[in-house]
């Protein structure tokens, strides 16, 4: 058993400096409230900091709030770089929110990143800091594979007393590393 500070993005889950442009669309939305509003078949033109990063893509906040952003590969980014990014809405029952598919993703700056929020296992599980990197204590009481997604390892945290379910890719706990 192992005690443990994890950094984790929930839900729960860096090479050159831009995805590649497509065509612009002729009208745009510019926050991601109007993201959350209008879920499908709109576009976007987004600027925020990146505050979470994805195997798929990263998190972005634009002080209206947090944004998934899907990227057809892996990002150039860093948590705390101010990126623009033009896109067209999506929505999955998978994903349980609206996203963003990325047509063209600029970086603006380079900024610190933003400290974790601290929290414990009861907060956690409200869903309080949804979509935003949170830091949680605990001891790790047992790792498995995931049986649905062998790319990725679970782990229960007891995290003062509350049970956490942590899914982290699956080489994380490769001993061999």
């Amino acid at each position: 058993l192992l005690n443990v500070i994890l950094a984790i993005l929930l839900p729960a889950v860096l090479i050159g400096a831009a995805i590649p442009a497509q065509t612009a669309p002729s009208t745009t939305c510019r926050d991601v409230t109007t993201a959350y509003a209008n879920s499908t078949n709109a576009h976007f033109r987004l600027q925020g900091q990146v505050v979470g990063m994805l195997r798929w893509g990263f998190v972005l906040d634009d002080q209206t709030g947090p944004v998934i952003i899907m990227v057809p590969h892996q990002t150039p980014f860093r948590r705390g770089d101010i990126v623009t990014v033009l896109g067209t809405a999506g929505s999955s029952k998978e994903f349980g929110c609206p996203f963003v598919n990325a047509l063209d993703v600029q970086l603006i700056s380079q900024q610190a990143a933003p400290p974790l929020i601290e929290t414990t296992g009861a907060e956690f599980l409200t869903e309080k800091h949804i979509l935003k990197e949170v830091a949680l204590r605990g001891v790790i009481t047992d790792a498995f594979r995931d049986e649905v997604d062998p790319t990725w390892d679970i782990l229960i945290l007891n995290a003062s007393g509350t049970k956490v379910l942590i899914w982290v890719p699956a080489d994380t706990l490769d001993e061999n590393k």
